[in-house]
């Protein structure tokens, strides 16, 4: 069974969609320090101008856990949001795949977790836009008195899970032979840095998933699932 655990993240860039998209199964790490000015709350998306940034106002700090930080009540900034994605690519041949998507999030609903929200948007983009049914659960109360790689370990062996997917950032906090011990075969993901990004004045920035859509539709899909999309670790 192959595994993800990422965490709660706003709209996210193609490579966060590229492993929960060839995973079996999800697991959201939320219960875990908040980060401030981080992919929590806000994605970059691409208008004639220059990236554009879409914030969600928290209630947050750096003492509270993901899955505690309280949206500020007001509809305010989906109402921004909103009119942003509309103005940026609304001309895309491919941005009526959005349409759903915009009114579920950002004109039905009112939204009081952060987490919440993420999980939601991960969760709908994967099953309605990409087709692709995957099961996501919580890391809570799976083994909260550890930290870093024990608790990533930990999760991998509560799921029974043989592979790992994961980006390279894996590297910052563990090792492949950590991995090798518990006969856990780790997938690292290769990220096309130029499909996934936009140029703009001679730097390449990383989007939104939402750019991607608009750009490919439905066949974004066929850019961010498959086996040769990850490359396994070996000593």
């Amino acid at each position: 069974m192959k595994l993800a655990v990422v965490q709660s993240n706003y709209v996210p860039w193609p490579g966060y969609f590229q492993i929960i998209l060839n995973a079996d199964l999800v697991c959201i790490y939320d219960d875990i320090q908040y980060t401030k000015n981080d992919w929590r709350n806000r994605n970059q998306i691409m208008s004639a101008d220059g990236p554009r940034w879409l914030t969600v106002p928290v209630h947050g700090s750096t003492l509270q856990n993901i899955n505690t930080v309280r949206i500020v009540p007001s509809n305010r900034w989906q109402k921004k949001h909103l009119l942003s994605i509309y103005h940026c690519y609304s001309s895309y041949p491919k941005f009526d795949i959005l349409k759903d998507f915009l009114d579920e999030f950002y004109e039905r609903q009112d939204w009081i977790f952060l987490s919440e929200l993420n999980t939601k948007i991960i969760s709908y983009i994967t099953d309605e836009i990409f087709g692709r049914k995957i099961d996501f659960v919580s890391s809570k109360s799976i083994a909260p008195q550890l930290s870093g790689k024990h608790r990533l370990l930990a999760l991998i062996r509560h799921f029974n899970a043989d592979t790992y997917l994961s980006g390279p950032a894996v590297f910052n906090y563990c090792k492949g032979e950590d991995f090798e011990s518990e006969e856990i075969n780790l997938q690292i993901a290769k990220y096309d840095y130029n499909e996934f990004g936009r140029v703009f004045k001679g730097q390449i920035y990383s989007l939104s998933i939402l750019d991607l859509i608009c750009r490919y539709g439905y066949d974004s899909k066929t850019r961010l699932i498959g086996e040769d999309k990850f490359v396994s670790w070996k000593k």
